[in-house]
C-alpha cells in the first residue's frame, strides 16, 4: 500500500470518530473506552505496516 493512502486511512479514521466519542462520552462513558480502544486497536494494526514500508 501507498505510504500518502495509509496517512489518509489515518485521517478519515480520526476524523470519523471524533464526534462518536464526544456523544458518547455523554450518554455512554464505557462505551467510549471501547471505541478509543478498537481505535487504538486500528492504529497498532497500520503502524507495523508503515514502518515495514519505509
Amino acid at each position: 500500500m501507498d505510504q500518502r493512502t495509509v496517512d489518509n486511512q489515518n485521517a478519515t479514521v480520526a476524523e470519523d470518530n471524533r464526534p462518536k466519542v464526544k456523544e458518547f462520552s455523554d450518554s455512554s462513558p464505557q462505551k467510549t473506552d471501547k471505541e478509543m480502544a478498537g481505535l487504538r486497536g486500528q492504529i497498532e494494526k497500520i503502524k507495523p505496516e508503515k514502518s515495514a514500508e519505509q
